[in-house]
């Protein structure tokens, strides 16, 4: 019962502040997009907006480790697993200037999605060819003015807390744009929020930041390759190796 009276009350104080955060959010953007080009500004402003979110479950303790393993200066291809929702909410705790690549059914959601157009957040429709050809373009110039960007190589939230398997989109775009990949492995998060609930539940979150591999790296081996090592790397650290 307290389960549920928590969760009714987080999802009434998300609906409610969003329209206060958003409209902060419109304020910065006005007087910041004339001289932040990258919306640096911004993306800090939804960092907070983020933490403002997890703080308001007392259930949920988060620990981000090894956030320095991710410059501010100098763009890669961010890869985690994903666990819930809340990765996303999660890897805000970064607070590290990166753009998000996102299924563009999130951008439609009032205020929330909104705010990611404003930070100009890469979205995707899923089996359209022309979307996937503006993403790439988009990332390639996020990356070429020195933000990273944010991947689930998984596609989707797990359904049962397990690892899926990788995608290789997220490692040719790193190819293309000539940048390292840096693993971010996520832990704890299923138990705050399973897939398709609004139930939340105690947990204790982890996002830990692996050590990145080098451009170098990544333009002497092939995607499938990379794909491959990257989630054995993340499958290790949250103890699902094969």
């Amino acid at each position: 019962m307290l389960q549920r009276c928590y969760s009714i009350v987080l999802l009434c104080m998300t609906s409610i502040t969003a329209p206060l955060f958003f409209l902060i959010a419109c304020l910065i953007w006005v007087f910041t997009i004339w001289w932040d080009t990258r919306l640096v500004c911004l993306h800090y402003f939804t960092s907070i907006w983020a933490k403002f979110l997890i703080s308001l479950y007392p259930g949920w303790k988060t620990q981000i480790l090894y956030r320095e393993r991710v410059p501010k200066d100098k763009p890669y291809i961010l890869v985690s697993n994903h666990q819930s929702g809340i990765d996303i909410l999660l890897a805000f705790g970064l607070y590290r200037p990166f753009k998000w690549l996102s299924k563009i059914e999130v951008f439609h959601v009032p205020f929330i999605g909104w705010n990611m157009y404003l930070n100009k957040y890469v979205a995707l429709k899923r089996g359209d060819r022309r979307s996937v050809a503006k993403m790439s373009a988009e990332v390639k110039k996020h990356i070429e003015q020195g933000s990273s960007v944010y991947m689930f190589p998984e596609g989707s939230r797990s359904q049962d807390g397990k690892l899926g398997s990788f995608k290789t989109g997220a490692f040719a775009m790193a190819k293309h744009c000539g940048v390292g990949i840096i693993p971010i492995a996520i832990e704890g998060t299923f138990d705050a929020l399973p897939k398709s609930s609004i139930m939340v539940g105690q947990a204790n979150m982890r996002l830990t930041v692996l050590e990145p591999i080098e451009a170098d790296e990544v333009a002497s081996k092939t995607a499938q390759q990379l794909c491959a090592q990257t989630r054995e790397i993340i499958a290790k650290k949250i103890g699902q190796a094969d």
